[in-house]
């Protein structure tokens, strides 16, 4: 029964070539800019625990009386973010954050987040950004 499933599942695959595309398009990280930090400060208005990706939204401390657009910042799946020690409960609308992320190359407000630190206490929470979601998708084995 294994080997029909299988061998269903690898012809299905081989049949469905854009399949394969999706799989490998989710993790792409081209639209960020990994060589680059940005650290930015603000106030958390939403904080989504949801697979694939768990999505950060905040609003950069205002400067000169400005508005400040809504930064959207993608982290790693609640199972990667589990295995470094986040829970749903990590970060709560109006929680004071500072947030160091790869940027958007389109110079959008958002990113791929990197850490993020709780002001109020100090505590600094690793995103798995980047290269390091593949790191942190490897199974803690033996």
């Amino acid at each position: 029964m294994r080997r029909v499933v299988l061998c269903s599942l690898v012809a299905a695959m081989l049949l469905t070539p854009s399949a394969g595309a999706v799989a490998t398009a989710h993790h792409s990280f081209a639209m960020y800019a990994m060589n680059e930090d940005v650290v930015i400060r603000g106030t958390v208005t939403r904080f989504r625990w949801v697979n694939p990706h768990s999505v950060l939204s905040i609003i950069p401390a205002a400067r000169d009386g400005e508005d400040q657009a809504t930064w959207n910042i993608e982290l790693s799946s609640p199972g990667n973010l589990t295995r470094t020690g986040w829970t749903r409960r990590s970060l709560n609308v109006d929680d004071q954050v500072e947030v160091t992320l790869h940027p958007l190359r389109n110079g959008d407000p958002g990113g791929a987040c990197v850490s993020v630190t709780v002001m109020a206490t100090g505590q600094m929470l690793e995103c798995l950004a980047g290269n390091a979601i593949r790191a942190g998708e490897r199974p803690n084995l033996p």
